[in-house]
């Protein structure tokens, strides 16, 4: 839809299309969150995109657990994320970022979107930062769901709903939109 608009808007300015239309296709392989994306607890259905988001890399996955609460700001307490191990497995962490300025702490915290030792079936972290999404990891599927919430609420919740759907696509299509003004000293030269 965004594509389409800039792309009428090139026409309508009269620039120039690189090849015979506005796109430059290409395709790589992205994790499509194409079907249900919810998070509630208590009661409560967040809103996504609102309230929270989703990491692209989440894969399928719908049920209710169990909640592993977690709040650490000193450096010298990350080492006690290695004694949740034994408990983790099929339950989901609720990572409390809130008021965390301690950049070592926010590295090792947000590590575990990237490897999450703790074997959990999801993690939650909390902040009270607005939640922001970005495809860059969804190239990849991992073995847990991952979401940025921006609700202190979820914080007292003993258990959680999740429900995501979506399809790994090994060549999905997009496309860039670009366009160029055609020069008048120099028309063939572009910077």
């Amino acid at each position: 839809i965004a594509a389409q608009f800039i792309e009428n808007e090139f026409k309508s300015m009269n620039l120039k299309p690189f090849c015979a239309d506005y796109r430059q296709y290409y395709t790589f392989p992205m994790n499509v969150l194409d079907g249900n994306v919810t998070l509630s607890f208590d009661g409560r259905k967040l809103t996504p995109g609102k309230d929270f988001v989703v990491w692209a890399a989440s894969p399928d996955v719908k049920g209710d657990f169990d909640v592993i609460q977690v709040k650490i700001t000193k450096a010298k307490k990350l080492r006690n994320l290695y004694k949740l191990q034994s408990q983790a497995s099929n339950k989901v962490i609720v990572i409390d970022k809130t008021g965390v300025t301690d950049k070592k702490v926010l590295n090792a915290l947000d590590s575990l979107k990237y490897y999450n030792f703790l074997h959990a079936k999801g993690l939650i972290f909390v902040s009270d930062k607005k939640p922001m999404w970005s495809v860059m990891i969804g190239f990849k599927p991992r073995g847990w769901a991952v979401f940025d919430v921006q609700n202190s609420d979820i914080l007292k919740a003993r258990r959680v709903s999740l429900e995501i759907e979506g399809t790994f696509n090994e060549n999905y299509r997009t496309s860039n939109v670009a366009a160029f003004v055609k020069g008048k000293k120099q028309p063939d030269t572009f910077l």
